[in-house]
């Protein structure tokens, strides 16, 4: 968020790094079977590594209990977050970020923001490469009021 401000000007003050990415920038999307991580350059990405881990999502009546069922699939998303968490921290190492940014589903995203500068819920969908898109414009677009 920029610093609070007040001055009387006969134009507007709008700083680009309110509204569009500045500098390097680390900038990722996590979901509990998707991760994908990207390196920008004033906005440009320059760099990209992601994967997709099969995660359960369907009991069949069958087979197993509820619980067995949902402590399989809880392990399978603490693997899954295990290896983003790798990847992130190699991935800001690596680049040597302004900032890192990390966006994804609520019960997936407090797991890893101690990786990132900033945090930011998002339901982008997809491949692992079109969720970093998906959820890299909705970070950045900008809702404008006019009075």
């Amino acid at each position: 968020m920029p610093e609070t401000f007040t001055e009387w000007d006969s134009t507007f003050t709008v700083d680009d790094s309110w509204f569009r990415p500045t500098g390097t920038l680390v900038f990722g999307v996590v979901r509990a079977d998707v991760f994908a991580v990207g390196v920008y350059t004033d906005g440009e990405r320059v760099d990209y590594a992601g994967f997709e881990t099969d995660v359960k999502s369907d009991h069949s009546k069958g087979g197993f209990s509820q619980g067995r069922f949902e402590r399989i699939r809880n392990e399978q998303i603490d693997d899954h977050l295990d290896d983003a968490r790798e990847l992130l921290a190699e991935t800001v190492e690596d680049a040597d970020p302004d900032r890192t940014i990390l966006t994804g589903g609520k019960s997936v995203l407090p797991e890893l923001a101690e990786l990132a500068d900033h945090t930011a819920t998002t339901d982008a969908g997809g491949k692992p490469l079109d969720a970093l898109e998906h959820a890299f414009a909705d970070f950045w677009s900008t809702r404008v009021v006019r009075i």
